[in-house]
């Protein structure tokens, strides 16, 4: 029986510039801890038993001071702040003052998790020696990062004579801020709670035939389940769904596609991971032995599936009047009806239509690898071992970073109409997709967008798509020299 515990802590400290809540600075903590158990019983002469269990995880925990700060405090209407999970002191950026806070976050945390179980059982029977088990795993973590409010002033408002051709060295970016003369950015991010299980089993049988050849075959069967968010907050690209607008588009029949939120795991599962192995040792004379060996590995399933397009929502205000000179002085309350909130899934295959998307497929096959070896090892005279060997490794399914595959490209026969696709021609999704931000509300629109396969949406990239191939093959050679006392030279090559 053996037990173990271990603990440690890194602290990454940053001086505070201004020593008070409004610094721009940020610290890091990253504590972790760990235990594990092990206990092995020999049953008989020919049977044993080992299991382990194994517990841990790392922290990533970055705030600044003015994590906690409540905003409030310098005069903002509470609308300002509806729905911002964690307060903190405004990020604010001016011509001509030091920043404060930080734009890019105010809390980050991270907290990765495994437990894993694995138990295994060896039994020896003639010319055979047998081993079989299970493995079981659990990935769990709990994800927050949260903007402050961001806060913008330039000198547009006070610079002068003309606004509208200012003079280079006029105006105040700090003027414009005590006037109220700033636009204000609030973001509001999802609380993530994620877990990911693994069950795995195994047999292994290492078969004496004689006391020139032995044979190990074995089979492996994994299953790995994507990534569960609690509050179903994540989302998976579906390529075939036809589009809740597609009747309201009559000169573009068929549309499809769009995010699908699931009420379980991101992405179904590859049920259908068996690796088989099979080695083989043949000693062919006194001094000559051969092996050869292949066999199927599959891969860890895909990062990158913790999509939650819907449940996060960044709002800027409108501070200006429609002619852009004239402010609205409406820093104190920037969102009368507070910042636009999150439709989390609400929409169904209707969220973000006319933005881009990325998001993983719902359905992919696992990436493996198949692997095979022959080699032969030769003792020579004068104590020296000759082994030359050829080894290869086909990877399929590798798996791509995110943004890298887009399933929104003109198709073949589109791209040879060239500069037409430029064309403007009428937008038939205006009045349709009401987003403002989006080109597809636009009463034109260009022609090559209404050509791609998913004309609803902008780029559509697929994370950790099943798409790259890698192969690698090989000649190795060992010699190696063996002198007395335990003295010895080798040379590799590859």
């Amino acid at each position: 029986i053996m037990g173990r515990y271990n603990w440690y802590k890194n602290e990454n400290r940053i001086p505070s510039p201004y020593g008070n809540v409004a610094s721009p600075s940020t610290s890091n903590s990253l504590p972790g801890a760990s235990i594990q158990g092990r206990h092995t019983w020999t049953i008989g002469p020919r049977d044993l038993f080992e299991h382990h269990f194994v517990y841990g995880y790392s922290e990533s925990g970055r705030t600044t001071p003015g994590a906690g700060f409540d905003p409030l405090q310098l005069g903002f209407a509470p609308s300002a702040v509806t729905g911002i999970r964690v307060p903190a002191f405004p990020a604010i950026t001016a011509n001509r003052l030091s920043p404060t806070g930080l734009a890019v976050l105010a809390v980050s945390s991270n907290r990765p998790e495994v437990y894993q179980y694995r138990a295994a059982f060896t039994r020896i029977r003639g010319n055979h020696t047998m081993k079989f088990g299970l493995d079981w795993r659990l990935l769990a973590g709990n994800i927050i990062l949260q903007p402050p409010l961001a806060i913008g002033a330039t000198n547009n408002f006070t610079g002068g004579p003309n606004p509208a051709a200012a003079a280079l060295a006029s105006g105040s970016g700090i003027a414009d801020l005590l006037l109220g003369a700033a636009s204000v950015t609030a973001s509001i991010v999802p609380f993530e709670q994620v877990r990911r299980p693994y069950y795995g089993a195994f047999f292994q049988d290492e078969w004496r035939l004689n006391q020139k050849l032995t044979v190990t075959y074995g089979l492996r069967y994994n299953l790995e389940l994507a990534f569960r968010e609690k509050d179903s907050q994540y989302a998976f690209f579906d390529l075939n769904a036809a589009s809740p607008i597609a009747n309201r588009v009559p000169s573009l029949p068929g549309l499809r596609g769009g995010l699908t939120y699931p009420n379980g795991a991101v992405q179904r599962a590859d049920r259908n991971n068996f690796d088989p192995r099979l080695g083989i040792a043949y000693q062919l004379n006194a001094k000559t032995v051969i092996r050869a060996g292949a066999g199927l590995f599959t891969h860890p399933a895909p990062t990158g599936l913790d999509t939650s397009t819907g449940f996060a929502q960044r709002s800027t205000s409108v501070f200006a009047a429609a002619d852009n000179f004239t402010p609205l002085f409406n820093l104190q309350n920037p969102f009368p009806s507070g910042p636009l909130q999150p439709t989390g899934s609400s929409l169904g295959l209707a969220t973000a239509l006319g933005q881009n998307i990325s998001a993983p497929l719902g359905t992919q096959r696992v990436s493996y690898s198949a692997q095979w070896s022959f080699d032969i090892q030769r003792q020579l005279p004068w104590g020296i071992l000759v082994d030359l060997g050829y080894a290869a490794n086909t990877a399929v399914n590798l798996y791509t970073p995110t943004n890298t595959v887009n399933f929104n490209q003109l198709g073949p026969d589109a791209q040879a109409l060239g500069s037409q696709l430029l064309q403007v021609v009428p937008n038939p999704f205006a009045g349709v997709i009401t987003d403002p931000t989006s080109l597809l509300s636009r009463p034109t629109v260009q022609r090559g967008q209404l050509l791609r396969p998913y004309p609803q949406f902008q780029n559509v990239f697929g994370n950790a798509i099943a798409a790259g191939h890698a192969s690698y093959q090989a000649m190795q050679l060992k010699v190696e020299r063996r002198f007395s006392q335990g003295l010895a030279v080798l040379f590799a090559y590859t």
